[in-house]
């Protein structure tokens, strides 16, 4: 699987993902992979969209982004 985060400016930053995925894992990708490179590039006004893939909208997963501000297109 191939997760990726696609930026206004054309960056396609990227991570390829073996095995089944956990929420853990994708917090991990998020808060080490595009959030770092989504606050470089677009600062602090951003909002983050994602499918409703069940790892995405698990509970663990929700909790992560309301920690850092982080704010969700439903």
């Amino acid at each position: 699987m191939v997760w990726a985060t696609v930026m206004p400016n054309g960056l396609l930053p990227y991570e390829i993902m073996t095995g089944k995925q956990k929420s853990k894992n994708y917090i991990h990708i998020i808060k080490t992979k595009a959030l770092p490179i989504i606050k470089v590039n677009i600062k602090d006004n951003f909002m983050f969209q994602q499918d409703n893939c069940t790892i995405h909208k698990s509970k663990e997963a929700l909790e992560f982004f309301r920690q850092p501000g982080v704010a969700l297109i439903d």
